[in-house]
């Protein structure tokens, strides 16, 4: 029993272990902007993304906006409220509502 136990920790370890440095895999039809303000119903946006809008336009979200931090954490979209400056990866709705953000870690700006 306690040899089934080790196995079984050191398995979740080493699989835990392979997911921890996994680079985020983005949708294709996702875009690098600059996140700049959010109010609860609106997401402003400071650069182009795909031709639809030039700086600072605002979009407003869906009913089932997603926001992943750094880590791939969920983040409340209320702990985004106010005036910021965050580089993202956003994906809109078939309605051209932001559905997802993902903020990127330095790694990712790099590479976008």
């Amino acid at each position: 029993m306690l040899r089934t136990m080790m196995a079984l920790m050191v398995g979740l370890f080493v699989w835990g272990s392979a997911w921890a440095g996994a680079p985020r895999q983005f949708p294709v039809d996702s875009q690098v902007t600059t996140l700049k303000a959010f109010d609860g119903s609106t997401m402003t946006f400071g650069t182009r993304v795909l031709l639809l809008f030039e700086r600072n336009q605002s979009f407003s979200v869906a009913p089932g906006l997603q926001v992943r931090d750094q880590s791939n954490l969920l983040v409340l979209p209320a702990n985004l409220v106010g005036d910021m400056r965050l580089r993202v990866r956003v994906q809109f709705d078939s309605q051209g509502a932001v559905w997802r953000v993902w903020i990127l870690s330095a790694e990712e700006i790099d590479q976008s």
